[in-house]
This record gives structure tokens, sequence and C-alpha cells, in this order.
């Protein structure tokens, strides 16, 4: 989900965006559908393997639900790394909660758009990434 309100929001301000995870995963369908609400298509874009990504290409990262102790040193070595605490949607079968965690996700997405075009205008950001754990 928070790949696709970034592409959504901010493709064009923040041209790299990924999303990877320890394991590869699959778009839950619960976050296609509610996703689709908002005329966001994400059923394309599952979440590739992190290993696969070269953490220098990286200036912005931010993981979900916990899982940033887990990341290599190097993904936390970020000039901004954020950990977002959220429920895993993966564990979940209620669209209601598919909802509010579609909510939550779009409302830290625009946090952290705000806060890099904040700094994009103070200094030379090239680059934005985004990590995520799919289930």
């Amino acid at each position: 989900m928070a790949a696709g309100f970034t592409r959504a929001l901010a493709a064009s301000r923040f041209p790299v965006i990924s999303s990877a995870g320890l394991e590869p995963g699959e778009v839950h369908p619960l976050a296609v559908e509610v996703m689709s609400e908002l005329r966001i298509d994400i059923s394309q874009q599952p979440s590739k393997l992190l290993q696969d990504f070269d953490p220098q290409h990286y200036h912005a990262v931010f993981c979900m639900d916990g899982y940033g102790l887990q990341l290599p040193d190097e993904w936390l070595m970020r000039e901004i790394f954020q950990e977002w605490q959220a429920e895993d949607p993966q564990e979940q079968d209620s669209i209601e909660v598919f909802r509010q965690i579609r909510h939550d996700v779009e409302d830290q997405v625009n946090l952290l758009l705000s806060f890099l075009a904040m700094r994009k205008q103070d200094s030379v950001f090239q680059g934005y990434g985004q990590l995520r754990r799919e289930g």
C-alpha cells in the first residue's frame, strides 16, 4: 500500500520507489481491493527480495511492522531511515481492518513526502527508496 500511495502521490518528484522485504511476497487481495477503492492499482507490485537491491542507490528507507532490527546495517545507515509501527495486514481477513491500515499508511506516506519535499528544497536529494516487508 505504501508503494502504491507513494507512486500515486509523488512518482515524478521521487522517481526511485521500490518495495522489498526480507522475503519476496505477493500483494494481499484485500490490499488490492481497498487501494482500488481510491483508484490506485497495486495488483502488479509484489515485494521483491531485499538482497536484489543496492542500498547505495537509496537515500531514504522506511520499514514497517518493526522489522527494522532484521535489516542489514547498510540499510539502517541510509541518510533517512524511518520505522513505522503499523499492523501487519497480511495476517488479516477483514476489509474494514485493511481500510484502517490503508488510512494509517496514507497518513505516514503523506508525512514522509512532506518531510522529503522540505529536505529537497534544502539540499540536493537525488532519490527516494522505499522498503517494506511483505507477508
